[in-house]
């Protein structure tokens, strides 16, 4: 007899099943889990804080027709209200008014600061003002999509 002939196969182990997981495994979908979960809440915190912005820019998109610099100076005010405080914002008017809008939204600077927007100081000191609606909304909601909402040290210190 052949000794070889007497010989079995080779019989190999059971493949390694993925379940149960591995301990890192574990880990590493926990760390998914809390990022992805503190990724929906941070949304959620931002998009709620962002209410007022997103109201002021409905009422913009309102006044398109007849927008005056007294009624959008009115939303502009309700909406540096709502995001700085009374105390900041509220008893700001004429220059001291146009400067903290300018330096609220450093972004939107260049159209806070053209010779259409200067009326937002003044019309409510004349009886008809010149003004550009078009020009006067297009300002205001650059401003309200683009001030920060924490102001620059240089504001926080003063009386604007």
């Amino acid at each position: 007899m052949n000794p070889l002939a007497q010989l079995n196969d080779i019989h190999t182990p059971d493949p390694i099943g993925w379940w149960p997981l591995a301990p890192f495994w574990w880990a590493i979908i926990a760390l998914a889990t809390t990022v992805i979960v503190l990724a929906v809440v941070a949304a959620w915190r931002s998009y709620r804080s962002n209410r007022y912005r997103r109201a002021a820019l409905r009422q913009l998109q309102q006044q398109s027709f007849d927008a005056t610099p007294n009624s959008i100076n009115k939303i502009l005010k309700a909406t540096a209200i709502a995001a700085y405080g009374q105390h900041t914002c509220g008893a700001l008017h004429g220059h001291n008014w146009l400067n903290f809008l300018a330096q609220s939204a450093p972004k939107a600077r260049a159209k806070l600061q053209t010779e259409h927007c200067q009326v937002l100081g003044t019309a409510a000191y004349q009886a008809n003002p010149k003004y550009d609606s078009a020009a006067l909304i297009a300002a205001a909601q650059a401003w309200v999509k683009l001030h920060r909402k924490r102001l620059p040290a240089n504001l926080e210190d003063s009386d604007v």
